[in-house]
C-alpha cells in the first residue's frame, strides 16, 4: 500500500511530511501525561486527607501538625495544601492569623487587591500549622479526593482509546482537508471580472 500524496490549494498546509501524525500523537502523549498525573495526585492527596482522618484532626482542639502526621518532608503535600488550594481550602488552619502575608510587588498588590478584589495570600509555615478538618467538609474531601476504584484500567483504557481515536485522525484528518479544500475550489470564483 502506497502513501497518498495531498495537495491542497486553499491550504498551506503540507500533510505529507509527518508533520500532522506528530502534531497527534504529541497531543495524544499530552493527554496521558495528564491523566497519569491526575490519578498520582488524587492518590498522594488521598493519602493525605485519609492520615488526617485517621488522626481524628475534626476539631479545633485535635489539630494536628505535618510533623506529627509524618508527612514533614513530603514536597508534594506541602504544593498541595499552599494557600489557595483545592486541598487547602478544606482544612481550617487554626493559627491563620499568625501566617505572614507573601511577599509582592506592587504589580502584585494591584493585582490581588483591586483585580481580584482579595487581599494578598498568606505564607504557611509548614514547621508551625495546624490544621483540622471540620466535620462539614470530611464528606466532600472524602469524595472529591478519593481515588478512583481501579486506577490501572482506566488508564490503560483511556491510553487504548486514545491511540485508536488518533491512529484514526492521522489518517481521516488529511481526507477531510481534502475534502473541504475542493469543496473550497468549487465555490470559489474563476473569474475576478464582474
Amino acid at each position: 500500500m502506497s502513501n497518498k500524496i495531498y495537495y491542497y490549494q486553499n491550504f498551506d498546509i503540507d500533510v505529507n511530511n509527518g508533520s500532522l501524525e506528530l502534531l497527534l500523537w504529541s497531543v495524544y502523549a499530552g493527554i496521558i501525561l495528564g491523566v497519569l498525573g491526575s490519578l498520582i495526585y488524587r492518590v498522594c492527596t488521598h493519602s493525605f486527607v485519609d492520615a488526617v482522618i485517621k488522626a481524628g484532626a475534626l476539631d479545633e482542639n485535635s489539630a494536628v501538625t505535618l510533623d506529627s502526621l509524618d508527612f514533614r518532608g513530603k514536597w508534594y503535600i506541602k504544593r498541595q495544601i499552599r494557600s489557595g488550594s483545592s486541598l487547602a481550602r478544606m482544612f481550617v488552619f487554626t493559627n491563620a492569623d499568625t501566617f505572614p502575608k507573601k511577599k509582592c510587588s506592587a504589580l502584585g498588590r494591584f493585582w490581588y487587591e483591586k483585580f481580584l478584589g482579595d487581599e494578598i495570600p498568606t505564607v504557611i509555615p509548614f514547621e508551625t500549622a495546624k490544621f483540622y478538618l471540620p466535620e462539614e467538609r470530611r464528606v466532600a474531601a472524602e469524595l472529591r479526593f478519593t481515588p478512583e476504584k481501579r486506577p490501572v484500567h482506566t488508564f490503560v483504557f483511556t491510553a487504548v482509546i486514545l491511540a485508536v481515536v488518533v491512529a484514526a485522525a492521522t489518517v481521516a484528518v488529511p481526507e477531510l482537508l481534502q475534502m473541504l479544500d475542493n469543496l473550497m475550489t468549487q465555490l470559489t470564483p474563476t473569474s475576478n471580472v464582474l
